[in-house]
This record gives structure tokens, sequence and C-alpha cells, in this order.
């Protein structure tokens, strides 16, 4: 009976590392993208609602999954053998990993990007190549491999905790105590601990001033434990492995989830988060827009829009550094929350050649945040660290901030300097998002992202009821799967960027190109897997044995 529900929870995992080729790959062809390489005229938001739905839940189930895997290999093999297993099986393949995956993206984002500008293949390949440099080549970040260095630190925490709480204890029965008979909730009465896990997560993100889990800076770097939003982001994974970790223990009635329940669950919660974040709304200062471009126009009608002038005095810039790079100068941009940090959706204009560049747009009510540029993100404006103009003190970029009321607004005219004064060196007092804040503003704040993330456990527990009751039985296809899931994961990241570029040209259907370069990249990493992979010392490196492919 066990071996039949792991097999559920096994296969659980191996589709959410699936799903994230296509959750990448959507990037391509939606119209919030940013960092990849598009053909604009081939886009749809679709893909934005799939990136948001993906998002939403796929991460917090798969930490969700990995507690429970954690929790077996530790009452199986005990501490020791344990933190090697999870050394070996997780860290060490990300740091041997990530420099070779790092290089191919970063060759691949160019080629991606070159071909979006309409040079021909072997000039995109050309040019490619050309601008690699080494420096710029080593892997500073994770990328999407950031999961196993969470993970790893996690596991270890986690190990670390429960060893020293069983010896205290002398307690050796991970069924006893207090969070396993809350956990057993889940399974035995659906309605009340599916509220309590949508309840006490929901909280946690308000508490924390997280809208989502993964949203804030320096997750993905390697030392994430040095920054208030790398650790935010570790505790809001961490939750799903505590529970995680603490299914295993109620493993015996995992059976009893109904599929039935979890969807009449998920619909009356559903509902009645949307109908108060709808009422949500229509405050000012709720962060809705900011969540996704996509519901701009319904939030729209909730919410008015003011005309609000910006201005940036350009007279202390070195204009000639364009003719010295002998590249070009296609104009100054604004780029904020309003119009979802688009590179070249709002140009500014100098009519009267002063060098002050001014924009006047509709903005909706509330706080706003934004910067200036040149050329897209080529060079950008931003205001000092930590001060009064910064939107978010303390954190790795900094942003402007203002906030729109009940009339028209004309700023006052910022220096490219970067600071909250013009060029003559005088103070100017934008409205300030760290000055203007009160207990009403973050206490609606507080509840949109109380309700938002609220839903996350209730997405998590549904889609768990369907695979212990569709996926309890073994199948060789499905263990296929979750044997290749692991390197195919690892590999995928260059080829959403490299394989869209090939069809960057084409104006065929947004539709047909995301299926044919899913087809072409599942391909490819699948084949990689079983002739390269799966009967290989990489496959013992990576799964913990060799496969025959016969």
């Amino acid at each position: 009976m066990i071996m039949k529900r792991l097999h559920s929870l096994d296969a659980m995992r191996a589709v959410l590392m699936l799903i994230g080729i296509y959750f990448h790959l959507a990037h391509v062809y939606s119209v919030d993208a940013r960092g990849w390489g598009q053909n604009r005229e081939t886009v749809s938001v679709f893909f934005d609602l799939f990136i948001l739905a993906t998002n939403y839940f796929r991460m917090h189930a798969f930490f969700l999954i990995s507690g429970f895997f954690g929790a077996l290999l530790y009452y199986r093999k005990g501490v020791r053998e344990m933190i090697l297993n999870r050394f070996k099986r997780i860290f060490l393949p990300l740091i041997v990993m990530i420099w070779p995956i790092y290089i191919l993206n970063d060759f691949s984002k160019k080629f991606s990007e070159y071909q979006a500008k309409g040079l021909g293949f072997f000039d995109s390949l050309s040019n490619s190549f050309s601008a690699m440099k080494f420096i710029e080549s080593l892997p500073w970040s994770t990328l999407h491999l950031w999961f196993l260095n969470f993970l790893f630190f996690m596991s270890i925490f986690a190990f670390i905790v429960k060893y020293i709480y069983d010896r205290s204890l002398k307690n050796k029965n991970p069924k006893q105590g207090y969070f396993g008979k809350m956990i057993a909730l889940l399974f035995t009465k659906q309605w009340l601990g599916t509220f309590l896990f949508c309840f006490f997560f929901g909280m946690l993100m308000a508490l924390m001033g997280k809208q989502k889990a993964q949203g804030a800076d320096h997750w993905w770097e390697w030392l994430w434990f040095f920054y208030s939003g790398g650790i935010k982001s570790f505790i809001a994974f961490g939750f799903f492995y505590f529970i995680g970790w603490h299914i295993y223990g109620q493993r015996s009635v995992l059976d009893k989830i109904s599929i039935k329940n979890q969807i009449f669950i998920f619909i009356v919660f559903y509902a009645l988060a949307h109908t108060v974040n709808m009422n949500l709304l229509k405050y000012q200062y709720s962060p809705y827009p900011e969540t996704n471009h996509i519901f701009t126009d319904h939030i729209d009608k909730y919410r008015p829009q003011k005309n609000v002038t910006f201005s940036v005095d350009m007279s202390q810039f070195d204009f000639t550094q364009f003719e010295k790079d002998k590249s070009e100068f296609r104009g100054v941009f604004l780029l904020g929350t309003f119009n979802h940090y688009c590179e070249d959706c709002d140009k500014m204009e100098d009519e009267d050649g002063d060098l002050i560049y001014t924009k006047t747009i509709k903005v909706r009510k509330g706080i706003q945040k934004y910067i200036f540029s040149i050329n897209g993100w080529e060079m950008t404006s931003t205001p000092t660290a930590d001060s009064e103009c910064d939107a978010a003190p303390g954190h790795k970029y900094n942003i402007y901030a203002m906030e729109v009321l009940d009339q028209d607004v004309v700023l006052d005219t910022v220096c490219w300097q970067g600071d909250c004064s013009d060029c003559s060196g005088n103070q100017i007092y934008n409205m300030s998002l760290t000055k203007s804040q009160n207990l009403k503003r973050d206490l609606i704040i507080r509840s949109y992202k109380f309700l938002f993330n609220f839903m996350v456990p209730c997405f998590i527990m549904l889609l768990l009821s369907l695979f212990v009751k569709l996926y309890h039985a073994e199948s060789k296809r499905m263990r296929y799967v979750s044997d290749a899931s692991y390197w195919v994961y690892i590999i995928h990241i260059p080829l959403t960027h490299f394989i869209p570029g090939l069809f960057h040209q084409s104006n065929m259907n947004v539709f047909l190109k995301f299926t044919i370069t899913s087809i072409i990249i599942t391909f490819i990493c699948l084949f990689s897997y079983h002739y390269l992979v799966r009967s290989t010392f990489i496959g013992e490196f990576l799964n913990g044995r060799k496969y025959s492919n016969k």
C-alpha cells in the first residue's frame, strides 16, 4: 500500500518539474515577457494566464512533495546518510551543471534576441558567439536551478531540527505530536484541514508582506540567505516543505482524500476569496494590478485614471558616447507599473530642445513605480539607494515611486543622475511610497496578500487528490518520465531561448509556434536523456542508479 501511494507522489513531482519547461517557454509568447527574445507580432495573453496559473502553485507543490520524500529518507536511513544523499543528489548536481547551463543560456538568449531583430541565422550565430565573454558567463546566479539551492539548505535545516527534536523528546514516531494531528485533518476532515492550511499560509505571507513566494530580490542567488527577500522566499517555500514532511507521518490516511470534496472546497473558497478581492479593488491602495498586466483593463473599471506628467532632465547626460561606440540613440523611455515596464511603449519627447524629456499618460489611481531609460533597458536612471524617492529601500533594484490621488499630477523634473533632486541640486518632493504609507493602506495591502495566497494550498490539495486517486498504481511510462524529469528540467532553459529563436521571423499563429517549439524541446530533452544519460554515469549521478535502454 505504501509503495502505491509513493507512485502517485513521485508522478506528481515529475509532472510539476516538466510543467516548468512549458512555463518558461510560455514567456516567449506572452504579452508581458521580460528578458526573453520575442517576435512581438506573435504573442497572446493566453500565455500570460498560463504563466500566472502555473507559477501560482507549481513550486509550492514541488516543495511539499520534496518535504514528504525528505521525511521518508530521514526515517529510513537516518540523519548522516540523508545529508550525504542530499549533497550528492541536489547540491553537487547544481555545482557541476550550473556553469555549462549558464554559458549555453547566455548564448541562446543572445541568439534569440538577434533573430527577433531580423538577423539571418548564421549572422545570429556568429554575433552570439562573438558577444560571449568569459567573465559574463560565470554563474553569478543559480538561474532556474535556484530550487536546488533552497532544497539542499531546507533539507539540512529540517534534518538537524528534527534530529534534535527527536533526541530531546525521544520521539521517533512521526505520527505523534500536535503538527501530525493537524496534518491528518487534511485527509480525514478535508474542509477544516484545507481551510487551516490556506489560512496559515495566507497569514504567513501577509505578516511577511509578500505577495508571491518567489516575488522578491535575490532568491535565485547563491547567497540568498544574506538578503531579507531571499530569507522570506525560503520561509514561504519552507512552509510547504514542513507540511510535506508531516504528511509523511500521516501517509496511512493519504488515500482518504476525495477528489469530489476537493473540487467543492476549491469552488467555495475561490468564490469567497474572489468576492472579497473584487471589493478590495475599489480601494486605491490595492496592489492587484501589479500581479499581472492582463487584469489591468478589468481593474480600470473600478479605479479611475488621471493624467500624470513625467519629466527627466538630460542636460548632464553625455550623448557623445553613442558616437564613440557607434551605437544608435533611439530615445528616452518611461517604464513603470502603469505600462508593465514595457521597454518601448512610452517614448518621451523633447519638443523645445531644452534636453528635458516629458511624457503625459493616463495612470490608475494608487501607488505607481517607475524608472527612466535609454534605448529600452540599455541604460536606466533610478533613485539613489535608500533615498526618499526609492520605492524599495534595501532592495537590489532602486525604483521611483509616486501616488495618484484625486487629481491630475505634474511631477517635478528629475535629473538623469538619479537622485531626489533636479540637475541644479535642488531637492524635489515627488510623492514617495515610503513617506505616504499609513495604517489604512497597509491593512488593505496585507489583506490582499492574505487573500491572494489563501488559495495556493487549495490548488495544491486539489492537485494532490487527483494524483493520489488517479496515479496510485505503478506505471512503467510514468516511472520513465519521473526518472527523466530531473535531467530534462536541468537542460531545458537554454532550449526555451534557442528553439523559439528559430521561428521568430515566421508569422505563423502563436499557438502553432508554441506547439511546434514545445514538441521540439521535449523531443531533444527526452532523446538526450535516453541516449546520453539514462544508462550512463550521468544518470547514476542524477538519479542514483543507471538503467538499461532495452
